[in-house]
């Protein structure tokens, strides 16, 4: 298996949420006072590379550390797709023709190649996402986990659908 890694890295320049607060690096103890370097980070849970746990839309879904680590690491399927659209059910449907069908229990990567838009004024707004047909698609298969490679796995306000 090859390690990919996907994530943003975080700085206090990074692009948010609109609404939500700038990452901040504050310095609390330093070598020459303390003996070592400690750190303070203020940010929000989705800032950069983020994972929604069920708590974040369903009021009695699990929070994060409340998840089996375990299911966090795994092979994934790849599925690139170039858009800033819905990525629908029959997008999912061509690529297990392609290349076979999606299984219970797989972890589902999409590719769009959104991210080199991140320090423009649409990153946010007019990001892929998946639509309703390819999320309730991927419910069925009883997946393990969905990512994207844009700030979410929710359509932007303003893409064309």
């Amino acid at each position: 298996m090859r390690i990919i890694d996907l994530t943003l890295t975080i700085s206090e320049s990074i692009p948010t949420f609109p609404g939500a607060p700038k990452p901040s690096f504050i310095d609390w103890n330093n070598l020459k006072d303390d003996g070592y370097n400690l750190e303070l980070l203020f940010l929000s849970s989705h800032t950069g590379t983020h994972m929604d746990a069920p708590f974040h839309f369903v009021k009695k879904g699990k929070k994060i550390h409340e998840i089996n680590p375990s299911r966090f690491v795994s092979e994934a399927i790849l599925i690139k797709l170039r858009t800033n659209k819905a990525i629908t059910k029959t997008d999912i449907q061509k690529f297990e023709k392609r290349r076979g069908k999606i299984e219970s229990g797989s972890t589902v990567i999409f590719s769009t190649g959104w991210q080199k838009n991140l320090k423009k004024d649409i990153y946010f707004t007019k990001n892929p996402g998946l639509s309703t047909s390819a999320a309730n698609y991927l419910a069925l298969k009883k997946v393990n986990l969905v990512g994207i490679d844009s700030p979410s796995i929710d359509l932007g306000s303003n893409s064309e659908q």
